[in-house]
């Protein structure tokens, strides 16, 4: 049984404030998403990896693993 939580939508440019993931969410390759929600909770592993639109990281951010930030190419602020 899987417990990730994998979006891979080219056109998905946010995702809804208050979210609460339980385990990991991989959100590879999603090249319009140009901001995470503030107080964003993700439990175990985020992959942002390929997510050339992010600019930065939200105030709020939990992650309980760690976070994938290849390809990240407009992040300037962690």
């Amino acid at each position: 049984e899987s417990h990730v939580t994998v979006i891979r939508d080219r056109a998905l440019t946010a995702l809804p404030v208050g979210l609460h993931v339980g385990m990991h969410l991989n959100l590879r390759g999603c090249t319009a998403l140009t901001a995470l929600p503030a107080g964003l909770r993700v439990e175990g592993n985020l992959s942002l990896s390929g997510c050339t639109a992010l600019t930065a990281l939200p105030a709020g951010l939990h992650v309980g693993e760690g976070i994938g930030l290849s390809g990240c190419t407009a992040l300037t602020a962690l």
